[in-house]
């Protein structure tokens, strides 16, 4: 009998073509699994019908909706709260920044263009840290009580 192990699935929102094949390519290159949107309103639309996916790579100037406004959907939502958000993007402000990881709850916040190395080595780290997470509030669920 064989064992599947299931590779980790990396949600990549870019509009411009160019970095979205480049990311796919980077990605599938580091063993995991690539979907991608073009535009903030498909990957709405992508998360609201139960696409499964491990970590989010949001780009935040997109067509429809922004990079802020999925990613604090995202955290808002239980269902998807605990799926890492990383923010990849040319807005390199400080506001932009703070924007991204204070008041969206990113998890990680990256400027193009980023290091390939670093990029991966913070995608997997962030993976790590979700599966505790994800294991953590597994636990905490409360027994159903007994009357």
């Amino acid at each position: 009998m064989t064992s599947h192990i299931r590779k980790d699935t990396i949600f990549v929102v870019e509009d411009d073509p160019d970095s979205a094949r480049f990311a796919q390519f980077l990605l599938a290159e580091a063993g995991f699994d690539v979907m991608l949107a073009a535009d903030g309103d498909s990957a709405l639309q992508m998360i609201s019908s139960g696409a499964h996916f491990d970590l989010m790579v949001l780009d935040i100037m997109l067509p429809g909706a922004n990079g802020f406004q999925i990613c604090a959907r995202m955290k808002e939502n239980p269902e998807t709260r605990l799926i890492p958000v990383l923010m990849l993007t040319a807005k390199s402000s400080e506001g932009d920044r703070f924007n991204g990881l204070v008041l969206t709850d990113a998890d990680a916040y990256m400027v193009k263009p980023a290091d390939a190395d670093e990029l991966i080595e913070t995608i997997e780290g962030l993976i790590r840290t979700s599966r505790v997470k994800q294991a953590e509030a597994a636990r905490r669920v409360p027994e159903p009580l007994d009357f």
